[in-house]
């Protein structure tokens, strides 16, 4: 059976996660919702990957913050990867593919745990899982783990910004098509 995403299936894990998350602020006397979505750009850097050596990347994402120490993240990522520009054989001029660049689409869920829960500049850790697409890389498809480390100020249930990294990874083979992002986000309130 192949690992499609459906909208469906996402709609239902966001519900799923959000559920506990209001119950968790309702019972606080808190705001009734915790869904903080976040805009994150930056620099990426193919590891691994045959003749790629940057990119740089657009994401959206929604964190979902069960309690001020723990949230859980639905992240979309749309990335481009550049290689070095080649001539073409004499002999394959008219067919040779001369695009240098290739589109890297990636989508997650995980979780995300701060060290400090009560201050402004809040160190993290998250574990993400999620499915990479690739344009016209087909081994660097599948299944992706994405560890990362990061800080952010922004207060628990505020707006701020993050600053994050870690290796994005192929669940199946480790050792190849790697990206090492370096995020900023501006998350909303």
């Amino acid at each position: 059976m192949a690992l499609v995403p459906s909208p469906f299936a996402a709609i239902a894990l966001l519900c799923l996660m959000t559920s506990p998350a209001w119950a968790w602020k309702d019972r606080e006397g808190g705001p009734s919702s915790n869904v903080r979505p976040f805009l994150e750009v930056g620099y990426q850097t193919p590891v691994w990957f045959e003749g790629f050596h940057q990119g740089a990347a657009l994401g959206f994402g929604l964190e979902i913050e069960q309690a001020p120490a723990l949230g859980y993240l639905f992240r979309l990522e749309l990335g481009r990867l550049w290689a070095d520009a080649t001539q073409p054989p004499p002999y394959f001029d008219y067919y040779y593919d001369r695009t240098h660049s290739r589109g890297v689409t990636q989508w997650s869920v995980g979780a995300r745990g701060y060290l400090r829960s009560d201050r402004s500049l809040r160190p993290y850790g998250e574990i993400c899982v999620g499915l990479r697409l690739a344009d016209g890389i087909g081994n660097a498809e599948g299944v992706i783990v994405a560890p990362r480390l990061g800080i952010t100020v922004a207060c628990s249930g505020g707006a701020g910004l993050s600053l994050d990294s870690g290796l994005d990874f192929l669940a199946r083979s480790p050792r190849l098509y790697g990206i090492v992002p370096v995020r900023l986000a501006i998350v909303f309130p």
